[in-house]
């Protein structure tokens, strides 16, 4: 069956609106069962010469079958392997019977109902095939409600025997555990709140490291410990970058995303030369100038750029487009209200400009003092702030600029 992590539900049943069944499906199903059942009964009872008796078996089991398929919450122990029970109860616990209003549980209540009728329904049928589906989401359930921070120490337990069982796809672990640390790391958070962005990120980059330890194979967790390299130039993202490239298990497309990290932070501190047509940065000396890489798929760079322009006139605005359709990207660049220089690369982050930039995402932004020198090759990260930082030390800011509080 399609586990589907996110809703934690298993896509290959959930065809019905809202993920849920409609109200008279029990009886569809029940009159379903008789239909075909009474069908069969006839065909033996008629080569007999038994009509009458079929006849009677057929209105009984007809009955019998449409109030069954109405489960009970709490059915007998005789009915609790039954397939009709465990399949409706396993569709609707799947479905999460959408607690309060149709959709995802959306609060802490939900979801520990959800994890307490998961954990009742593994009591009751323990050797359902849906088995291992069932404790995951009885435990990412206590996890959204909550329970896991809190004193539920049989849920504890569960989720440490969970965790050490080899039975379990090393996915569905991966899942469970990435939630425990995420836990932790926001009870950590919420307890010695971390300083700036960069004590934030060491404290991500030792989960991250925690995830890729026990789950090497995990292509997720070496994602995770790219994505934060990305967005740190200074001596974490090199680390990352170098632990990325040094792993036997990490994906090769994660090896040369990870080779760029480490070309864009050695940018910092160095002249930067473009060769490209439109764009003569020795012509913009003495002046400082901004450079920024944008997509349509992302217009809040656009955005972004009219307010900074708007409060940093001084500044000269380069802009690179990344798209490969250039129309959709000139009619919102027309839209939009910015001025300076302004150049269509196209390819995505395999475009030449993007290439020489070392582009590791598509919306970005590079602060260049006016002496040609890369000061930030991260400034869409606080821009604001680094900018004021910039501007109020004048022309000789010394580079790598990493974090501003």
């Amino acid at each position: 069956m399609a586990y589907d992590p996110v809703t934690m539900r298993d896509s290959s049943i959930m065809k019905t609106s809202n993920h849920s069944l409609p109200a008279d499906r029990p009886l569809q199903v029940g009159a379903q069962l008789a239909s075909d059942t009474a069908f069969q009964t006839q065909r033996r009872y008629e080569t007999i010469g038994f009509k009458k008796v079929w006849l009677t078996t057929a209105i009984s089991l007809s009955a019998s079958l449409c109030a069954f398929a109405q489960v009970p919450e709490s059915p007998s122990p005789n009915l609790s392997n039954h397939a009709s029970v465990t399949d409706t109860e396993w569709r609707a616990l799947m479905a999460g019977e959408n607690p309060s209003t149709p959709g995802v549980p959306s609060s802490a209540t939900d979801w520990a109902a959800i994890s307490a009728r998961s954990r009742n329904f593994l009591t009751r049928f323990p050797d359902h095939p849906g088995r291992l589906q069932i404790r995951k989401l009885e435990l990412e359930a206590g996890f959204r409600a909550g329970a896991m921070m809190a004193a539920d120490q049989e849920l504890h337990k569960r989720l440490a025997v969970y965790l050490a069982d080899d039975s379990v796809p090393a996915s569905h672990r991966f899942d469970i555990r990435r939630m425990q640390l995420q836990a932790e790391l926001q009870a950590e958070s919420a307890s010695a709140p971390a300083q700036n962005k960069a004590a934030s990120n060491v404290r991500r980059a030792k989960f991250y490291r925690t995830l890729v330890a026990e789950f090497p194979e995990d292509r997720r967790g070496h994602g995770l410990l790219l994505a934060l390299a990305k967005g740190d130039a200074a001596r974490l993202g090199h680390e990352l970058a170098e632990e990325i490239l040094a792993s036997a298990h990490a994906p090769d497309e994660f090896r040369i995303e990870a080779m760029r990290v480490l070309g864009r932070i050695g940018m910092q501190g160095r002249s930067l030369y473009l060769s490209t047509p439109g764009i003569d940065l020795a012509a913009l000396r003495g002046r400082a100038v901004l450079i920024y890489t944008w997509s349509v798929k992302w217009p809040f760079m656009l955005q972004t750029i009219e307010r900074l322009q708007k409060n940093n006139p001084d500044i000269q605005f380069v802009g690179i487009n990344v798209d490969e359709e250039r129309e959709a990207a000139k009619t919102a660049f027309a839209a939009a209200n910015i001025t300076g220089i302004h150049v269509y690369d196209g390819g995505g982050l395999h475009g030449p400009i993007a290439e020489q930039l070392q582009l590791t995402m598509v919306s970005s932004l590079l602060l260049v003092d006016p002496n040609g020198i890369v000061i930030d090759v991260n400034a869409h990260e606080q821009a604001d702030a680094k900018i004021r930082h910039f501007t109020a030390f004048g022309k000789s800011l010394s580079p790598r600029i990493t974090d501003v509080d």
